[in-house]
């Protein structure tokens, strides 16, 4: 960070400048509630931010946390966690937040903001790592560069459940009706028991997707973890499970974010009738938004979003570069990846299992 970037980011803040001895440090065990606490009242904090996601990764992948606490007069006014990640595909990085869509510092001012910035940058250099990525929505006030390739789709919920269907575009509220017809099919929500049969629809949609599944550990961590706060909701077709998405609860939001299904089943509009039904159910139990969480812009699963009336909201992946000197290019977008997600999307299903709890050690 030089000189200008900490005029910038003082000068775009200044009214969020409070008063009071500022201390940033690395946070211990004994910080994890006050920490916890503050992710639930900060506005810029996510659930990727919360120590439970934390404990998750460090115990399922062995990625090694560093948490930094602000404080000022004793209370806390930001947190910024990050990991750091080896992979032999970019190198060893500070990511903030692995396996998460979002991350970067949440802070109660400017000031707070800064010295967690400050501090990460500090960070990389002492470990000598190719860059800082941060995983933000809103764009920093940093001369720091911003990778665009992911949109996020967030949009508020009406205040009744039966108000639902009127928020979808005739197209989509056509196929969510259809499938509403079908007395073959019913929604469900599930916890750890549903853990086997839906870790198997989520390996099967990233097989067809030519993507490493994410191991089954990792799932049954974030349902301990979370508790009430995170479970499965499925659509069965008859007796078997044909769809679901693990959904996390936070603060106001319904987050649906891991998925599968099973392709033959696609065309009874199972996909829809899924997601209206968990909108339905969150209004019901009074979360006030919807998070259809990140997709690559102009691909399927972004259409997908808009066409249930959803707007799509750039993220701002920013990156502070210590040894690298370019954003990474190792993602799904790549045309040298073409060849390698061809040959897996035709690999048994226990094969990409396996080799996926592996692999996405290295892709977080």
């Amino acid at each position: 960070m030089t000189m200008k970037d900490m005029r910038s980011i003082r000068q775009t803040d200044a009214s969020e400048r409070s008063e009071g001895t500022l201390i940033v440090r690395r946070a211990g065990q004994e910080d994890n509630g006050r920490w916890d606490r503050f992710a639930q009242e900060s506005p810029e904090a996510t659930l990727f931010h919360c120590q439970g996601w934390r404990r998750s990764v460090e115990r399922v992948f062995r990625h090694r946390p560093h948490y930094f606490i602000a404080e000022r007069e004793g209370q806390v006014s930001g947190i910024l966690p990050l990991f750091e990640v080896h992979s032999p595909f970019t190198g060893r990085n500070l990511v903030s937040v692995p396996y998460g869509v979002y991350g970067g510092p949440a802070a109660a001012d400017a000031d707070s903001r800064l010295a967690l910035l400050e501090a990460g940058q500090e960070l990389a250099r002492e470990r000598r790592v190719g860059f800082m990525e941060l995983r933000q929505i809103e764009r920093l006030p940093l001369a720091w560069p911003v990778h665009d390739l992911y949109v996020t789709f967030i949009r508020d919920l009406p205040e009744k459940p039966e108000d639902c269907a009127s928020i979808l575009p005739r197209k989509a509220r056509q196929a969510t009706n259809k499938a509403r017809r079908n007395e073959d099919l019913s929604f469900v929500r599930k916890g750890p028991e549903a853990l086997d049969e839906f870790h198997d629809l989520f390996a099967r949609n990233k097989r067809q997707l030519g993507s490493p599944p994410y191991p089954k550990s990792f799932f049954a961590r974030l349902l301990e973890e979370f508790e009430d706060a995170a479970l499965y909701c499925v659509m069965y077709q008859k007796r078997q499970m044909v769809a679901g998405v693990m959904t996390f609860f936070f603060r106001d939001l319904v987050m649906p974010y891991f998925s599968g299904g099973l392709q033959a089943y696609r065309a009874l509009q199972i996909n829809n009738y899924m997601y209206y039904m968990l909108m339905e159910e969150g209004v019901r139990e009074g979360y006030r938004r919807f998070d259809f969480g990140r997709s690559r812009r102009d691909t399927g699963p972004a259409e997908f979003k808009v066409n249930q009336g959803f707007t799509p909201t750039p993220l701002n992946y920013q990156y502070c570069f210590v040894g690298a000197a370019e954003i990474p290019s190792f993602n799904p977008s790549n045309p040298r990846l073409e060849l390698p997600r061809r040959i897996w999307t035709r690999l048994p299903l226990w094969v990409t299992k396996l080799a996926g709890s592996v692999v996405t050690r290295y892709l977080p």
